[in-house]
């Protein structure tokens, strides 16, 4: 909330800015004044740099996601993606928000199946296209496993067979839930 309001007051001030330039610009030809000319000029060079970064934020605000599906193997922001691959993503941001996988793909050290969705560069969630050990914890096939969206670390999935961890047994099928500690619950 506080960036967003700091953000549109940061484009409030920019605007009139713009305006002064231009007028003593504009003044500073029909009424001969070298100096104002010169002075408009001075505030546009000032006004442009924060004006560029501003109007780049903001296309990373509004811009819409984009689809496609990939016609060749290709690697979108980072990430390997097969043929056929159906993509969403945002241009401005660089940033991948969702595929959908016809066929098993490795993404990060695990295999997907189905749909899988990134948080900044990493993976947050996907249905796992078969039985895997992720850090040390036994997730099942055809399941969806959550990842931290700052860490990167696991946070959930569903057990392939049973784990016997902090002094319990956990049975095949039980949903866990990881902590940042690797505590289960």
């Amino acid at each position: 909330m506080m960036f967003t309001i700091a953000f549109m007051s940061a484009g409030v001030l920019l605007t009139p800015i713009f305006f002064v330039a231009a007028a003593l610009v504009v003044v500073g030809r029909f009424k001969p004044s070298r100096k104002m000319q010169r002075t408009g000029y001075i505030v546009a060079a000032v006004w442009l740099l924060p004006a560029a970064c501003w109007t780049y934020y903001l296309q990373i605000l509004i811009e819409p996601d984009r689809y496609r599906v990939l016609s060749k193997p290709e690697v979108v922001y980072g990430v390997s993606l097969p043929t056929g691959a159906q993509v969403s993503y945002r241009r401005w941001a660089r940033r991948l928000q969702w595929v959908n996988l016809r066929t098993p793909q490795t993404i990060q050290g695990v295999e997907y199946v189905d749909q899988v969705n990134f948080c900044n560069q990493h993976v947050c969630s996907g249905t796992l296209a078969r039985d895997q050990d992720i850090r040390g914890i036994p997730c099942r096939a055809q399941t969806t496993i959550q990842f931290s969206e700052t860490t990167a670390y696991l946070t959930q999935c569903t057990l392939s067979h049973p784990l016997n961890r902090q002094g319990v047994t956990w049975p095949a099928g039980s949903i866990v839930h990881i902590g940042p500690d690797g505590r289960m619950w």
